[in-house]
């Protein structure tokens, strides 16, 4: 699922393993691929950030708060 929050940032959220060609592609390309995406249809200037695993929540939360402001 992905997010446009405040139309500032891209936020996407689920566990890239189980989503990305069964697990084959790392987050890194993964990153990737969703970045060329986005600059494909002009957001190329629109931070996103990709969060795969829970663990990871509370740093996202803090970077998208500072990305905001």
């Amino acid at each position: 699922m992905i997010f446009f929050i405040k139309k500032k940032v891209f936020v996407e959220y689920h566990p890239i393993v189980s989503y990305y060609e069964n697990g084959k592609k790392s987050v890194k390309e993964y990153y990737n691929y969703k970045r060329d995406i986005l600059n494909k249809y002009g957001y190329s200037k629109y931070p996103l950030i990709i969060i795969e695993n829970l663990k990871k929540v509370d740093s996202a939360i803090e970077k998208i708060k500072s990305l905001l402001t």
